[in-house]
């Protein structure tokens, strides 16, 4: 018998599904002082270059280093909002840099930018295969030997998100979490949490029920946290601050990563950046050191300049979590940062009669 749900994903952490699209530093205005990214209309944008005599001026000044609102702004006293499609918040790690004169500047510059998938009208949504595709890693592992997964997936039926709001959106940098933080130039445009995205799925339960789907779902983040958010060298750090080295950074800094309750719906990971470790089946399937083993010989052959050569696994395998960064502010003055996993999620069902 065919059941139908609406399904709620509420946002714990950033979630990214890219377009595809990668926007250069001069494809996009990076607003300093204020944190936003303006992401312009490049029709509205060019007609303007072009009636106003700028196009050649502005082709031969683009380099790794333009910056497209010191051009606009500085340089030309253009107001730039009427050739703006819409504006999202950035989050960066650093809020505050030096330049090479030592003078402090409000936010360094940004990279590229990866955008997250649209519709056609320019409307932020979720496919429904990425929604599939995190199910179908949960369920996998409660299938029996004999079943045949094919014909599984085949009944669960997925739609595409409802469209989402633009104001839902913002900027994320990507933080790797070892013993330390460590920001990288990769940033990428996202659904910010507390965000709720609406989803209708449905399936016939001789071959999945919604229990064990629940249950498929709880069992798999039973042994994500406690195996790698908990139980792994990296998590141990954040939870309980054990590296006396870093404890002032933990102290001033929280993260997301305490378990949420289970009450209120089963957690899921969903897109990109969220790391191997969600992806998969290993820490699920298998004890912790066969997982790790499994990670290591994973990175050893897509990684070899860097694990090739080591005979043993490295403590920190795997390497490190996949985070973003919220700066965390008193009285208009950064105190601290709080860290958020990316692709992090609450799922909640809700039959259709």
């Amino acid at each position: 018998m065919k059941k139908t749900y609406r399904v709620t994903l509420t946002a714990l952490g950033p979630i990214f599904i890219g377009s595809g699209e990668k926007l250069k530093k001069y494809e996009y205005i990076f607003d300093k002082p204020k944190k936003v990214a303006h992401m312009i209309d490049h029709t509205k944008f060019t007609k303007y270059l072009l009636e106003k005599n700028l196009l050649d001026d502005f082709t031969s000044r683009v380099n790794s280093h333009f910056d497209l609102y010191d051009y606009l702004v500085n340089k030309k006293g253009i107001v730039f909002m009427p050739l703006v499609k819409y504006s999202v918040p950035v989050a960066q790690f650093r809020t505050e840099v030096k330049n090479r004169f030592g003078k402090h500047i409000s936010s360094p510059p940004m990279n590229d930018l990866n955008t997250f998938v649209k519709d056609a009208f320019g409307r932020p949504y979720i496919p429904g295969s990425s929604l599939k595709g995190a199910l179908r890693t949960a369920i996998l592992n409660d299938l029996k030997e004999d079943t045949k997964e094919n014909e599984v997936f085949a009944h669960l039926q997925v739609s595409d998100s409802e469209t989402i709001d633009l104001e839902n959106l913002k900027v994320y940098q990507k933080v790797d979490y070892s013993k330390t933080a460590k920001p990288l130039p990769l940033y990428r445009e996202c659904l910010k949490p507390n965000t709720e995205i609406t989803f209708t799925v449905s399936f016939d339960d001789e071959y999945l029920t919604l229990k064990k789907i629940q249950n498929a779902l709880h069992k798999t983040y039973q042994h994500y946290y406690i195996k790698w958010l908990k139980g792994g060298k990296v998590g141990e750090t954040l939870l309980k601050g054990v590296y006396d080295s870093h404890a002032d950074e933990l102290k001033k800094n929280t993260f997301a990563l305490d378990q949420p309750s289970q009450n209120q719906g089963e957690i899921i990971y969903i897109g990109g950046g969220a790391g191997f470790v969600s992806k998969t089946l290993h820490y699920k399937s298998k004890n912790r050191d066969q997982a790790r083993n499994d990670s290591f010989d994973i990175l050893k052959q897509q990684f070899r300049a860097t694990y090739g050569k080591m005979r043993s696994v490295p403590d920190n395998v795997p390497v490190a979590l996949k985070l973003a960064v919220e700066t965390k502010t008193f009285n208009g003055r950064v105190t601290g940062k709080h860290y958020l996993e990316m692709g992090k999620a609450r799922i909640k069902f809700e039959e259709l009669k």
